[in-house]
């Protein structure tokens, strides 16, 4: 449940890494404990390997057979199967049988996540290609000149990136003083992308962010003319 939860939560920071962590931890548990099965097998039943010569209280005799169990396991889930150790009891080719059907269902689970995603494109980005598909339905169905076409399919993703056009109604439904503080952080995350800003202090940061000011300039319009004095500083 924690971990759902987490799933669902964007604020947690390196959420990424932990979900990895969370994967590699079930793992490696689900490997140990198909692994003692095995071993449980092995020495109730002496069925896979020699074990009358193997002393219980010797530890690396135990953790050698440990090792083999998880190379067994590994095999069998991993569907690779050299077959150079093969279950000679009922009991014992159950057990793979078992190992089999898991990691068929683990492979097919694995394979749609991993399908997800490549696949995957944040919402963002469907909302930006779906906005300008409907830029160039409508300026086909006005008949709008080529070079006016031209000028607006360069112009306005950038429009949509800068201004963030499409979280405006998501931003609309939050409080004046939340909406402020969420495109304070949205122009932060702009100025940081700019190298010469990266080693500003975070005073210095929000200083220049309360100054920022959005403007769009059409492509070919003068933004400084030589000798001017600069005032303005456009990225």
């Amino acid at each position: 449940i924690n971990t759902f939860k987490f799933r669902q939560d964007p604020t947690k920071p390196h959420k990424k890494s932990l979900l990895t962590a969370v994967f590699l931890f079930w793992l490696i548990l689900s490997v140990h404990i198909l692994t003692c099965g095995w071993l449980a097998l092995c020495i109730h039943s002496e069925q896979v390997v020699e074990l009358s010569s193997v002393d219980y209280d010797d530890g690396s005799n135990l953790f050698r057979l440990y090792c083999r169990g998880v190379y067994y396991v590994m095999t069998v889930l991993s569907t690779v199967g050299f077959g150079d150790i093969v279950p000679q009891t009922a009991s014992g080719q159950l057990y793979t049988i078992f190992l089999q059907v898991l990691s068929m269902l683990c492979n097919v689970f694995l394979l749609g996540a991993a399908v997800q995603i490549l696949t995957r494109q944040d919402e963002l980005s469907l909302i930006r290609q779906s906005k300008t598909r409907r830029l160039s339905s409508f300026l086909d169905f006005y008949d709008v000149p080529y070079h006016v076409q031209k000028q607006a399919y360069i112009i306005y993703p950038h429009i949509l990136k800068a201004s963030l056009l499409e979280g405006a109604d998501v931003l609309a439904e939050l409080p004046r003083f939340l909406r402020d503080e969420v495109n304070t952080h949205i122009k932060l995350k702009l100025l940081t992308a700019v190298p010469i800003f990266t080693e500003l202090s975070k005073e210095a940061s929000m200083n220049v962010v309360n100054a920022m000011v959005q403007e769009f300039r059409p492509q070919g319009s003068v933004v400084f003319q030589a000798g001017e004095q600069g005032q303005a500083m456009y990225f």
